[in-house]
């Protein structure tokens, strides 16, 4: 009333009549410092404001727009994606409104906003998310100053509702046994049999499904969860390695990814003793595999931790080399035994001369330094007969297998 304008019920109706399956765009306006004003010139001159406002905003509106007051100090102003050049563009021509003055008592009082805005459809989001998310951009706008502007992403924030809800949930996945593991097979490729496997943690997740390490490793690693889910992956890595190796006729080897957090622990290696001895598992059936990257960061606290695996026969592998900034120095140092070629590269083998030369070059300093090679990731005959030239040792990949389950696993020893 006090404004003239439609009501926030008005502009839902509006909204859910009238946008049907074309895209809205929503511009959600938050006046700045509206309370001070009030308190300093008392709520007539406030109204007299808004007043101003509402008919400044309502003179600057396009064909097919429509304004609502959804707050005390604050309006929202719909229109159609295809009217505009760009949102921002709009956006910024709705905030000139507010670079005129407005003249209270014998002061000339400047007016400033900030403004959000987001774009949807019926189809993709509902008219109140697409109203909040407007909002939620304005707030997001409003922390680097007066007559700024912020745009609502869906999709970003659909992940980070996702990581907020993995955040969560990962608290509970090993007591409602949600983890479970796959095995990757490794191929010697000399001989084209396999030597052993990567242990790769998988996540069921009730309502996502299947969930890859990169999508709540990362998770764990942040809220501390990681130590309680690695040493289970250990222990289930270990228990099926013990299996694997009294039904198969030549010893093979698991291949661990370790994280950082769990180097960092101080009683990090007598738990996996423990482990080692509760399954029977001897240290040349265990590679421990760490990031380049990551180990450069931290080589101080975490060495002592790699050490002492490496005197119980542990192998220690640098996973993803070539991505990050290591010294050669730093392989003598944590007795490293073996490296893996990123996949990165692989991918560009005999296609691109850039990763043809760093696999070479990457194999040459492995065999210089008597380090054993794996390539992850190859899955094609070329990439594997340019790696058969180069003399890699290991092969892993489609090309091969892709992660099995336990039982799939022991059937494909049985055929190689």
């Amino acid at each position: 009333k006090l404004t003239g304008l439609f009501n926030l019920r008005y502009m839902r109706e509006c909204l859910e009549i009238q946008a049907g399956e074309r895209s809205v765009m929503l511009f959600f306006i938050d006046l700045e410092g509206f309370a001070k004003i009030n308190d300093a010139y008392g709520h007539l001159h406030g109204d007299r404001l808004l007043k101003i406002v509402a008919s400044r905003l309502m003179g600057s509106l396009k064909k097919d727009e429509i304004i609502a007051r959804v707050g005390s100090d604050k309006f929202a102003i719909r229109g159609f994606v295809s009217a505009y050049e760009s949102g921002h563009k709009r956006a910024l021509e709705l905030l000139e409104v507010f670079n005129k003055p407005v003249q209270i008592e014998d002061r000339l009082v400047k007016m400033a906003a900030n403004l959000g805005y987001a774009e949807g459809t019926k189809d993709t989001v509902s008219i109140s998310e697409l109203l909040k998310a407007a909002e939620i951009a304005s707030k997001h706008a409003k922390p680097h100053g007066s007559n700024r502007i912020g745009v609502y992403d869906f999709e970003e924030a659909s992940r980070l509702k996702k990581r907020y809800q993995l955040e969560h949930d990962i608290r509970s996945a090993l007591d409602q046994d949600e983890l479970f593991i796959k095995f990757q097979p490794v191929i010697r490729t000399e001989t084209g049999k396999v030597a052993g496997f990567e242990s790769l943690v998988r996540w069921k997740h009730s309502e996502l499904g299947e969930l890859p390490p990169k999508d709540f490793i990362s998770i764990a690693e942040s809220n501390g969860t990681i130590i309680g889910i690695g040493d289970w992956v250990l222990a289930e890595t270990f228990s099926c390695l013990k299996t694997i190796n009294n039904f198969y006729s030549e010893q093979i080897y698991a291949s661990i990814n370790v994280s950082i957090r769990q180097l960092e622990q101080g009683d990090f290696v007598k738990r996996v003793q423990r482990l080692m001895e509760r399954y029977e598992i001897q240290g040349e059936w265990i590679e421990m595999e760490i990031t380049e990257s990551v180990y450069m960061e931290n080589i101080d606290a975490i060495f002592d931790n790699l050490k002492a695996l490496s005197q119980r026969g542990i192998r220690i592998v640098i996973d993803d080399f070539g991505t990050g900034f290591s010294s050669l120095s730093q392989l003598f140092r944590l007795n490293v035994s073996k490296i893996k070629i990123d996949k990165s590269f692989i991918d560009g083998l005999t296609l691109r001369e850039d990763c043809d030369r760093l696999t070479e070059a990457i194999t040459l300093i492995a065999k210089s330094l008597n380090l054993e090679l794996v390539a992850e990731g190859v899955e094609t005959k070329i990439q594997l007969s340019r790696l058969e030239t180069l003399k890699c040792d290991y092969i892993q990949g489609y090309y091969y297998s892709k992660p099995l389950n336990l039982g799939e696993f022991v059937k494909f020893l049985n055929l190689v």
